[in-house]
């Protein structure tokens, strides 16, 4: 993923011509390839330099009625320590007083604050995204599971946040370059007497009960992918459904998970199920 940035940096000159550094211009490949946002969107939503208080780029998508916040991380290590989510902190703590940010950001985070604030008011979704081509330490996974929980349940500023490392650029830009997204395989172990197949007018169906672990390793859970199509995305963290989950994992009752939520329902093209 690394060789495809940076070979693509090369051969386009609008980078060099607008930017002044990697960091600025890895932002900008991002909001460019994956965002799909033009050039003149790009050069206006890259905050990076001097006083841009911990954001690289405000991206305020009027279609999709959704704020992005995006900060940067472009490094050739592998590794990525706590310190980007801390930045990332520190502007979610800023952007809760937009008029004395408004007094210490430079010229062109001013300009996307007045856009961020009209979206704030017409009640935009607001996300909050590292995104990194390195992974994560073990201590900044840790950090970055706190920072999450702390950000969503904040009612009074609510926001979600994502982690963009190379795994969900893969896919991201996939997605952006082609209408039809990627074929997702994969094979579930099921336990004999928990699940059911039926035929219903023809169409052949399974339901099974899953371990929820095995659930997390389904491809495209964790970036989003599997549920690409579906009319309603992820509500992030804050709402009262995903409070109801994250209460029930954290309770006494966890055994009762099953009953109380109602799993995935995931269309396919074909599956194959061995009886043994």
């Amino acid at each position: 993923m690394l060789d495809i940035i940076e070979r693509e940096i090369a051969a386009d000159r609008f980078y060099v011509q607008n930017f002044a550094n990697d960091g600025e211009k890895f932002v900008a490949w991002y909001l460019r390839r994956v965002l799909l946002r033009t050039p003149e969107e790009t050069r206006q939503e890259i905050t990076d330099g001097a006083h841009d208080k911990q954001i690289d780029a405000a991206v305020v998508d009027d279609d999709a009625r959704k704020i992005t916040i995006v900060q940067g991380k472009f490094i050739k290590d592998n590794l990525v320590d706590a310190a980007p989510l801390r930045e990332v902190l520190a502007a979610w703590l800023r952007l809760q007083d937009l008029d004395s940010l408004q007094k210490d950001a430079n010229a062109r985070l001013r300009e996307r604050l007045e856009a961020i604030r009209r979206a704030i008011d017409d009640e935009y979704e607001l996300e909050f995204e590292l995104l990194t081509t390195g992974e994560l330490t073990s201590a900044a996974q840790d950090d970055l599971r706190a920072f999450a929980t702390q950000m969503s349940e904040f009612e009074d500023f609510p926001v979600t946040f994502q982690l963009v490392n190379t795994e969900v650029l893969r896919t991201r830009l996939a997605e952006a370059e082609s209408k039809e997204l990627p074929i997702i395989t994969h094979s579930f172990a099921l336990t004999k007497g928990k699940y059911l197949q039926m035929d219903i007018r023809g169409t052949r169906s399974i339901i099974a009960a899953l371990p929820l672990k095995d659930c997390l390793g389904i491809p495209g859970i964790t970036d989003g992918r599997l549920f690409r199509k579906n009319v309603r995305q992820s509500l992030g963290q804050n709402n009262k459904v995903n409070k109801g989950m994250r209460h029930t994992l954290e309770g006494e009752r966890i055994q009762d998970f099953f009953f109380y939520h109602n799993g995935i329902t995931a269309l396919c093209k074909k599956f194959k199920l061995d009886e043994e």
